[in-house]
């Protein structure tokens, strides 16, 4: 028609258009639902005094429970799924290939919604005409003026059942069998033209996009996946000692990062924790590799092993010669072994019985325990050794000791 309403009417300088569309017509035309992607409008001719270019034209689409229009307000919450800042038009189906796609459902009336805002031009010009349909309801509702951007204001709504032709292209419901599916980047992915690949990421987050279609359908979508991974608990202890005599309970001291939130101890004896610091006697000698496992508070996993050594009794080995000579080599007397003892006392004596030296309690780092002066002759020494063992228990043990330079 060459009167409103018309998609590309310019008798006034704006035009806000809306239609309505009963979701009984487009069933009764094959359509039950999908994703609209084209839309387009008949035009009949373009006049010699028309204008066959529209500015700031737009187009939106939307769902309704509305069987007829008001023209008391238009349809709000619909969706722009086209829009351009000049529109050029011709003769014919003009088709707009629409930027967003929109999911009809099948079963709601459908609203299309066309405006331009042409105020900026010094005069105004013949319409389009369109191709359209008379329907029985009051099917469109308009409002049109030289003055105001209708695209913004409600201005005063009229309504007609003469509504403007459209033609739909949607892709509706596939054969997922005939889905082809593309994964970019492929790195990290097992196959990536997989609809559920399995995903090993470099790193920390990426974003894959998948692209879905139908196989010559012309039909196809994109979504973004983005995959992170957490690393595994960081979990730790320090058994405090990690040797002693049975029965033996050590400290287990649990340092674990604070975002390990669960636990779970085995001892190596099939006995077991869940607490953070566990109270646990070994009641038995022996060489026992225990782990924690933890649970950070992403779910991940980490284990932590360490050993400890339960002793039979106390052990300390002494040697019977020594030669602090200065030569680097046997300097000092010292114990080769010692484990297992709380306290201790060692004293040596000469051959008469007189007390040279005594060592309570005090050790360096490799377990030296006398550094006789120069002016102590060569010999044969004895020593008495008294130790408290870390389960209470007393140990003695004597011997001699030859000194040579």
């Amino acid at each position: 028609g060459t009167f409103p309403p018309s998609v590309f009417g310019n008798f006034y300088k704006s035009g806000r258009v809306q239609m309505l569309y009963l979701a009984s017509e487009l069933q009764a035309l094959g359509f039950a639902g999908g994703k609209i992607n084209e839309l387009g409008f008949d035009v009949t001719v373009i006049p010699a005094t028309a204008a066959d270019q529209y500015l700031n034209y737009s187009v939106k689409v939307g769902c309704t429970t509305l069987d007829e229009m008001t023209g008391q307000n238009y349809v709000q919450g619909l969706t722009e799924v086209f829009s351009a800042d000049t529109l050029d038009v011709a003769p014919g189906w003009n088709m707009f290939a629409l930027p967003v796609s929109f999911n009809w459902d099948g079963v709601s009336n459908l609203v299309v919604e066309v405006c331009f805002d042409m105020i900026a031009l010094p005069g105004f010009t013949q319409n389009c005409p369109n191709t359209y349909t008379t329907t029985t309801f009051n099917s469109v509702q308009w409002d049109f003026d030289d003055f105001t951007n209708m695209c913004d204001n409600t201005g005063f709504i009229t309504t007609s059942g003469d509504r403007p032709n459209i033609r739909l292209v949607y892709c509706g419901g596939v054969d997922l069998n005939d889905l082809e599916y593309s994964w970019s980047p492929t790195v990290g992915l097992d196959d990536a033209t997989s609809a559920n690949p399995n995903v090993t990421p470099p790193s920390s987050p990426i974003t894959y996009t998948v692209t879905v279609g139908e196989t010559g359908s012309g039909c196809e979508s994109t979504a973004d996946v983005t995959v992170g991974w957490y690393p595994p608990a960081d979990v730790s202890f320090i058994p405090q000692p990690d040797e002693g005599v049975y029965p033996f309970a050590p400290y287990f001291n649990n340092t674990s990062a604070s975002d390990v939130t669960s636990f779970v101890w085995n001892f190596g004896n099939g006995d077991g924790s869940t607490d953070q610091f566990p109270n646990y006697t070994f009641q038995g000698p022996g060489v026992y590799v225990v782990t924690l496992q933890g649970t950070s508070v992403n779910g991940c996993v980490g284990l932590f092993v360490d050993t400890v050594i339960v002793l039979d009794q106390p052990i300390v080995e002494i040697p019977n010669v020594f030669s602090p000579n200065g030569d680097g080599e046997n300097d000092t007397f010292a114990f080769l072994d010692f484990r297992g003892f709380d306290t201790f006392s060692f004293k040596v004596f000469n051959r008469w019985g007189m007390l040279v030296h005594e060592t309570r309690n005090v050790r360096d780092g490799n377990n030296t325990i006398w550094k006789p002066a120069n002016d102590v002759p060569d010999g044969t020494y004895y020593y008495v050794f008294n130790g408290k063992g870390l389960n209470g228990d007393s140990f003695e043990k004597t011997g001699h000791i030859t000194l040579v330079r």
